[in-house]
């Protein structure tokens, strides 16, 4: 059906939103409904905007159950169904006694990336997984492709109950996935091709890119604050985005009230110490209180439905500092230790708490970004807003309030609000909600060897212009920390000279693409310049077409005249090659990190611009460019 608007997807791993337009407004729905299979008294976990990532292969050979685990698991008939199945299950519809593959996207990140942010007990439980993974037989990015093909398959069964199969079926999408801050080029580039291998994309004319989570999350958190009008301009803001695996801290001052308008003021921090490390504290507290032996002679299914009971959905939403707390021990629990309870002290659980590396390294990370903050503005936040299931927690909250003396209120909000925060702000970053001032449009242009602007090192002879030219300079297309919600397409033209009587390679050629993991990228390719990727173009112009010209020898060059045609979309960037009006090429690509051209001509370097968001509360949709992207083997 012609004329339909997109339907915009955030995807946020264990949670999801879209957005789709309406007669009169655009309407917003978080993805629930999941599909458990759990006992009555989790039954509502169904119905929580997020749901575990965690995912099971029936078809594994797993550990013989234990005698207890066995009469568990045979006593349901469901059970034995899934067994017999060769469908994998994922989120609420693993039961609690298998043994699932839980914490895959965090081992996207290579074992050196981890060692650098975890301490040495966090490493050893992911070593543990990724040897259980190798084990499976699965190959990491399949395993996060199968969760994402069904988060997704979720997700569209949602949208069409809600909008009718007919419009889904026939809007193009716009697909927005989460990533975390800290990721870098090669960890995206291996979730793109998850997303690739899951069928997201497999609909024609859908349109994907990356937003960072901290970013997302701001983004939903500002609007809220916008809605309550609880700030006004000059305020600056932290957001602290608590998420499984990472926490990001980002800061923001507020430039306008009407549009509400925020512009970075800080270089954004984060690290890995999410909430899954805390929970594997509690595990190990718990077991600690009641002995190695009896923990585990509890079968698994009763030592899991433990810790979402009395952790999860208890203990870890309700504590604050002073408090001891207890928690019930139900059926094998309470045979082996002979007790119904468990009592944990004020003085161990403050101790816990205070002394876990989860909260001691958020806590720190907020301290560092308010002071960063204060010596940028002469003043402090004055808000740190919370986002993330970690930051619903009232202890955290505290302690965030009195680390900082009290001199900055900590906002929380509900709950569901928290949670959902950066599925929200995905879904807020592919629409007119959400522009920016977008990547400079820097001036490219021939250059000649300068004596006394150049580096000496840069100066070669090139024998087809018949004079010194410099190498191995840059020019800046997206410098880190602009933004890109907004896009707006760039060209630049590019002239590659052949002699008239030797074509070379022609009409082959090869346009690299460079990146850069850092601020104040160097204007010349030096250390830390990386190659990204090569665009490889076949010109569609006969050689004996091309235009000739005379060099300073006098002799006739051809010069091969072609463009960069780029736009960008969040936190993805399209490039595509024209030449003689005609595009040759074109690549898709992740702005983990600057984006830069390299070539062996002079080009000026730019200044960057700071980051900036307007909020408009009327139009959450725009125009989406098509894209289609190939896959490619994880390096």
């Amino acid at each position: 059906m012609a004329g339909r608007q997109r339907i915009i997807f955030g995807l946020d791993f264990g949670t999801t939103r879209l957005v789709w337009p309406g007669r009169i407004q655009y309407h917003h729905y978080g993805v629930s409904a999941w599909d458990s299979v759990r006992d009555a008294s989790t039954a509502e976990n169904s119905e929580h905007v997020k749901t575990p990532t965690t995912i099971w292969y029936p078809s594994n050979s797993e550990p013989p159950l234990d005698e207890e685990d066995e009469d568990s698991s045979s006593s349901s008939g469901d059970d034995d169904e899934s067994s017999q199945s060769d469908e994998a299950k994922w989120g609420y519809g693993v039961r609690l006694n298998k043994d699932s593959l839980r914490w895959f996207k965090l081992l996207l990140l290579d074992d050196k990336d981890l060692r650098t942010y975890l301490s040495a007990g966090a490493m050893s439980h992911l070593v543990k997984m990724r040897a259980i993974i190798k084990a499976s037989g699965r190959d990491l990015s399949d395993i996060v492709a199968d969760y994402l093909k069904l988060l997704w398959s979720h997700a569209l069964d949602s949208a069409r109950k809600h909008m009718s199969r007919i419009v889904v079926d026939e809007s193009p999408f716009t697909v927005v996935v989460t990533v975390p801050a800290i990721w870098k080029t090669h960890v995206r580039k291996r979730m793109r091709i998850a997303v690739m291998k899951a069928g997201i994309l497999d609909k024609k004319d859908t349109s994907f890119h990356f937003v960072s989570e901290p970013e997302a999350a701001a983004l939903a958190r500002l609007k809220d604050l916008r809605d309550t009008k609880s700030v006004q301009k000059g305020d600056c803001l932290t957001v602290a985005d608590f998420g499984g695996g990472t926490v990001d801290i980002i800061s923001y001052e507020v430039t306008s009230d009407e549009p509400f308008a925020v512009t970075d003021i800080v270089e954004g921090k984060g690290g890995l110490c999410g909430a899954i490390f805390l929970d594997q504290a509690f595990r190990k507290l718990v077991i600690q209180q009641v002995g190695h032996e009896k923990w585990d002679s509890v079968p698994k299914a009763e030592r899991e439905h433990f810790m979402e009971q009395q952790w999860e959905n208890g203990l870890k939403r309700t504590y604050k500092r002073g408090r001891a707390a207890t928690v019930w021990l139900t059926g094998t629990f309470t045979q082996v230790t002979s007790q119904s309870r468990l009592k944990i002290d004020k003085e161990t659980l403050l101790d816990f708490f205070t002394n876990n590396p989860v909260v001691r390294d958020s806590i720190a990370l907020i301290k560092d970004q308010a002071a960063a903050v204060l010596e940028k503005t002469k003043k402090l936040p004055r808000f740190v807003v919370m986002a993330g299931g970690l930051g619903a927690m009232p202890f955290l909250n505290d302690e965030v309030e009195l680390a900082l003396n009290g001199e900055v209120e900590v906002i929380r909000g509900p709950q569901k609000t928290i949670w959902s925060a950066v599925s929200r702000g995905a879904v807020m970053s592919a629409g007119e909600g959400v522009a920016g001032e977008n990547f400079a449009k820097g001036v490219r242009y021939g250059e000649y060897w300068v004596e006394g602007h150049h580096d000496p090192r840069d100066k070669f002879r090139c024998e087809i212009h018949a004079r010194f030219l410099a190498r191995d300079q840059m020019q800046w297309f997206l410098k880190k920390g602009e933004s890109s919600s907004k896009p707006e397409p760039f060209t630049m033209s590019r002239v590659r000279p052949f002699k008239s009587s030797d074509p070379e390679r022609y009409p082959l050629h090869k346009c690299a693409l460079y990146t850069y993991e850092d601020f104040n990228p160097p204007p010349r390719k030096e250390a830390g310049v990386k190659e990204l990727d090569n665009i490889n173009i076949k010109s569609p112009i006969d050689f004996d077409k091309l235009p000739e010209t005379r060099n300073p020898a006098g002799e006739m060059i051809r010069e091969f005249e072609y463009k960069y045609v780029g736009t960008c979309h969040g936190d993805s960037f399209d490039i595509g090659i024209v030449v003689d009006g005609e595009r040759v090429a074109y690549e898709n690509f992740d702005i983990a990190s600057e984006i830069l051209f390299h070539h062996p001509v002079a080009m000026k370097h730019r200044q960057s611009v700071p980051r900036r968001i307007v909020l408009q509360p009327q139009n959450y949709f725009r125009p989406c460019p098509r894209l289609r992207l190939s896959a490619a083997p994880v390096q």
